[in-house]
């Protein structure tokens, strides 16, 4: 029994390191103006880098200089969703779970649990106002 618990201790904290170090949605505030959308951390200061959904593997952004530059969903396998350029016509692109091509009609009949995952987001992301 002792060696199942330094076992489940391990494997916990290999789960949680992987976690130490990003930066996630709760920790920033967003604003948005216009078309854009910016990040800053909660001092007030403004954000550049990569910020992660609470999980740290379903959704990363990169900011910087506090404007949202890349959004990229990944599915449960780790390869990648789908990625947009906020601010950016056309940019959206999808992709199934082996990595092809989908187009956004495709990807959403295909992939509701993503999309559910991401009307998710909405609570980890917190708005200020302008």
């Amino acid at each position: 029994m002792k060696k199942v618990l330094v076992i489940w201790v391990m494997f916990t904290c290999l789960i949680s390191c992987d976690n130490l170090g990003k930066t996630h949605f709760t920790d920033l505030d967003f604003r948005r103006d216009g078309r854009n959308e910016f990040a800053y951390k909660k001092v007030g200061t403004v954000f550049t880098g990569t910020a992660w959904s609470s999980d740290g593997k379903t959704v990363k952004i990169d900011v910087s200089n506090g404007v949202i530059t890349t959004v990229t969903v990944y599915h449960s396998n780790g390869k990648i969703a789908g990625t947009t350029h906020p601010g950016t016509r056309g940019s959206d692109t999808f992709y199934n779970t082996n990595g092809n091509t989908l187009t956004e009609q495709q990807f959403m009949n295909q992939y509701p649990d993503v999309m559910a995952q991401l009307n998710a987001l909405e609570y980890e992301v917190h708005y200020i106002e302008k």
